[in-house]
């Protein structure tokens, strides 16, 4: 698209501007559908069980012991590693 621009005369820096500006609708488009999609699956995480122990305690790690949000989510993403382990088994192959 830039070098279209450049070709009908524009300078590099307006032809790279129009350019973007040409994508403002599609980003803003695509924008939406991610965002849909990541409040979907926020909205099923939070009825999780698994994703409520971890919430639970990164909280605490947060009140009790004073860590941070990303040291507290860090901590308890690592700390229940059996219940998160759970949720991808790797499956028998068929012998035949």
């Amino acid at each position: 698209m830039t070098n279209e621009y450049e070709q009908n005369g524009d300078s590099q820096q307006a032809a790279r501007i129009k350019a973007e500006n040409a994508l403002v609708p599609t980003c803003r488009k695509e924008l939406r559908k991610v965002l849909l999609e990541y409040l979907q699956w926020m909205h099923a995480m939070k009825k999780d069980s698994t994703f409520r122990k971890v919430m639970e305690t990164k909280n605490k790690l947060q009140e009790r012991e004073g860590y941070d949000w990303l040291e507290s989510a860090e901590l308890a993403i690592d700390k229940p590693k059996f219940l998160l382990n759970r949720m991808f088994v790797k499956q028998r192959v068929p012998e035949d």
